[in-house]
């Protein structure tokens, strides 16, 4: 399901991790984008500064000016200021909380499938999710290829065709199909403007593989390759003696920590069938 927020004449995109304003995107850094939908999600109640740095930065040690400049880029974006403080307010003491008036949407597939559900909010409120419709033959061969590699035999798919024709949904279709019979199911998605850390979407896959309940076994059996994926996600392995290896040249690092992923995958997947799901590739 790909959900939007509309507030304050902007519209706030989840599948495509952006915000627009009308068709034009508004240019925002990950993190800064990061703190939005988390305020967003959780426009309930006030959000602590501590909350959002442990949620958001986790095993990260950051200056105390990171979060403050981000709720200023973020208020710059949405033509909010400190004194009229209508989309992102203040708490002083307490930390931050979203106050705009939203609309949410619930759009099943992109505009070409035609199915969106709306709902207005004064309060919190969750929308439903539209049909799926068509695609017989994509999911057909999706679904051939899902039972292939349930059945042990791995395969590789692409999604191809233009923008806006449903690629995002059928992806979460067969991805359903895969949690319902039994898969692990991790999912990242490459951000297209500028400042995503390098292998952003893999970064999403791995902590996603981190909170599964496979994951602490698999961490331990790891071996050798802890401290080489430990460069990209320290948070993981918080209970692991980590043991630098010895320096390398750029490419054999590269290789060592490519190698390193691609074991800690396999090793998810020889416990339960697993599914990845990388959109937006292009």
């Amino acid at each position: 399901m790909s959900v939007t927020y509309t507030f304050a004449g902007l519209i706030l995109d989840e599948a495509l991790y952006e915000l627009r304003r009308g068709a034009a995107a508004v240019k925002l850094e990950p993190k800064v984008f990061d703190v939005l939908r988390y305020l967003v999600r959780h426009r309930e109640r006030v959000v602590s500064k501590d909350e959002l740095l442990a949620e958001l930065w986790p095993g990260e040690h950051v200056s105390e000016s990171v979060l403050p400049r981000c709720i200023t880029a973020l208020r710059k974006a949405v033509g909010d200021t400190a004194a009229g403080q209508r989309v992102i307010q203040t708490v002083h003491g307490r930390g931050y909380r979203f106050v705009a008036p939203l609309e949410i949407a619930a759009v099943g597939g992109a505009a070409a499938d035609g199915e969106v559900a709306l709902a207005r909010e004064d309060g919190p409120a969750e929308p439903a999710r539209g049909a799926f419709v068509g695609r017989e033959d994509a999911m057909a061969k999706l679904r051939a290829a899902l039972a292939d590699a349930l059945g042990g035999a791995g395969r590789l798919v692409l999604l191809v065709g233009e923008p806006g024709i449903g690629k995002t949904r059928t992806a979460e279709e067969i991805a359903t199909d895969g949690r319902r019979a039994g898969a692990l199911v991790l999912a990242g998605r490459c951000y297209e403007g500028d400042g995503a850390p390098a292998f952003w979407p893999w970064l999403q896959i791995l902590r996603a593989a981190g909170a599964a309940p496979e994951a602490a076994p698999v961490l331990a059996r790891l071996g050798g390759g802890v401290a080489d994926v430990a460069q990209l996600l320290p948070e993981l392995f918080a209970g692991h003696a980590l043991r630098p290896g010895a320096a390398l040249e750029p490419e054999q690092a590269r290789f060592r920590l490519f190698d390193a992923v691609s074991a800690l995958l396999r090793a998810l997947a020889a416990s339960r069938p697993l599914v990845l799901v990388v959109d937006d590739l292009h």
